[in-house]
């Protein structure tokens, strides 16, 4: 059987997590449950697991650090992270480590983890019942791991004997002391889709790296290193002509291997170029350099080959503009506008990508609009969505660039946009919805029951009783809800005063608005502002 173990400082979790899980019709074994990362990993060295599921923050040791350390024990390891955090960059730490899923404690139900692990485990059998071909990339030469330990200890250790680490490098055929080098970094496009076509990662890569090497041949003198599972390394020495402002010939060569692997394996390269360098710091400066320009790869297209450039972010602060994008898209799913979202969605991108903002905090910024948009539908009682909050979380910690980011905007708001569309077939349901829709349009100023009855040709008693009937709130609660809800919103998101935020919400009277907002959030305006910044 296969061992499972369970690591979380919340209790409840761990009791929910053995209690409902049928861990013995899975056929899997539950060999430890242990409050922080400390314990377990000293349980991980006697006995690694087969699959982990573990929170993230922890005492004594988080659980990034332990994911680390039983995979250094146990490479093959499945991790499942649980975790209350929404932290973007947490979660994206986990993601990077590559754990099978990540799941939020807030949403978390016992059908989603026993999906999860029987699916897994129907990977654990196919892969045991394929006949791997005879070149296994699990077998790999001698030569392979001295390739391996060799690209690693120039990127990540100090060298400090050049002349002995040239020596190394003859080994491998790079001649840097003779001629320049150009490194280009080349990472897979797509990879959870790339990565699905093969039995593991390691075969995915192990064949990328032999359509490479093959179309190579020809090019004496450049050397190929693996420097994860997702990304390749190719050192162009000067030899075939190159010129220090010429980058043709490295240009035909990489689009002979882009070509090769769509047709052969349907994977997609993406490359970014280096300078020539002619001695060793220079280089290996460049070669980190390129590892690390994220940035510029998220605002290219899949398949593209650029040369690196410096990309200074945007000094603006995009979260000034947060209150703006979330009211456009949002008029746009209440008013049904279909035409309208491609054109909204394009000219927030394209003002983004002239910006040059920072591609982490790009994604953070839209995912926290699609999940205020989902709160505000799920509000109005009305929405209902296939991306919950964890499928979202994951969806964003995938994206590689600004087109994927597109798309996945676009259909969150079409989707809304198709489900408030069929309301207006159910003719209770079709006036309230009306009703919702007006206020959120209307939340600048003040909105009563008569007023919207008048909008919807209905008697106002009439209209309360249904209103009443339909949502089990009454009219005036749910306006009150409404604007205190877009309150805490203009809060959190602006530097507006108290006195601009209520003037916005149509509230002459700034007592009675924040008598409002105190019996709405339990703290006056002022203090739901700074509850954090004592912290």
């Amino acid at each position: 059987m296969l061992k499972v173990m369970l690591v979380d400082d919340d209790i409840p979790v761990l009791e929910f997590l053995e209690r409902t899980i049928p861990w013995d019709r899975l056929q899997l074994q539950l060999t430890g449950m242990f409050e922080n990362g400390l314990k377990a990993y000293e349980h991980v060295k006697q006995d690694p697991p087969d699959l982990l599921i573990t929170d993230i923050g922890m005492p004594l040791m988080d659980g990034i650090q332990l994911i680390r350390l039983t995979k250094e024990i146990n490479p093959d390891v499945m991790v499942i992270i649980l975790s209350c955090h929404d932290d973007f960059k947490l979660a994206q730490q986990a993601i990077k480590l590559n754990v099978h899923d990540y799941l939020l404690k807030e949403t978390i139900e016992s059908e989603t983890v026993v999906r999860l692990l029987e699916e897994w485990l129907r990977q654990q059998a196919d892969k045991e019942a394929s006949q791997a071909p005879p070149a296994a990339p699990l077998l790999h030469s001698h030569k392979q791991i001295m390739k391996e330990q060799f690209i690693r200890s120039t990127l990540y250790n100090p060298v400090w004997d050049v002349e002995e680490w040239l020596e190394q490098a003859r080994q491998f055929s790079i001649q840097l002391q003779l001629r320049p080098y150009m490194p280009v970094l080349g990472y897979i496009d797509e990879y959870r889709t790339a990565r699905g076509k093969f039995i593991s990662e390691e075969n995915c890569i192990f064949a990328v790296e032999n359509v490479i090497e093959e179309i190579l041949k020809p090019h004496e003198g450049t050397v190929l290193f693996r420097l994860s599972m997702q990304e390749i390394l190719l050192l162009f020495d000067s030899s075939n002509s190159l010129k220090v402002n010429d980058f043709d010939v490295v240009r035909r060569s990489l689009k002979q291997i882009q070509f090769a692997l769509s047709k052969y394996l349907k994977i997609h390269l993406s490359f970014v170029l280096g300078d020539l360098n002619a001695s060793f710091k220079p280089l290996k400066d460049n070669i980190l350099t390129l590892m690390k320009s994220k940035e510029q790869r998220f605002y290219k297209e899949y398949g593209s080959i650029y040369k690196h450039r410096p990309f200074p972010y945007a000094a603006d602060d995009l979260y000034l503009h947060y209150t703006a994008a979330v009211e456009q898209f949002q008029k746009i799913v209440l008013e049904r506008k279909t035409e309208d979202v491609e054109a909204e969605v394009d000219h927030w991108l394209e003002w983004i990508r002239q910006n040059h903002y920072n591609p982490e905090v790009v994604k953070e910024w839209f995912l926290k609009i699609l999940l205020s948009l989902q709160i505000k539908f799920k509000s109005m009682q009305h929405f209902r969505t296939l991306y919950s909050q964890d499928v979202l979380h994951r969806i964003f910690l995938d994206i590689e660039n600004i087109g994927a980011l597109r798309a996945v905007i676009i259909d969150f708001l079409q989707e809304a946009i198709a489900f408030t569309s069929q309301l207006f077939s159910q003719p209770n349901r079709m006036e309230i919805w009306e009703a919702q829709r007006y206020v959120a349009m209307n939340l600048h100023r003040k909105v009563t029951l008569e007023e919207v009855a008048k909008h919807l040709h209905l008697n106002p008693s009439y209209f309360s009783r249904l209103y009443k009937k339909e949502t089990g709130e009454n009219f005036i609660e749910y306006v009150i809800r409404s604007k205190m809800e877009k309150a805490q919103e203009l809060l959190d998101q602006s530097t507006r005063s108290i006195d601009n935020i209520a003037d916005s919400l149509g509230y002459d009277n700034k007592s009675y608005f924040n008598k409002l907002f105190k019996n709405f959030s339990g703290m006056s305006p002022n203090d739901y502002r700074m509850r954090f910044q004592s912290h």
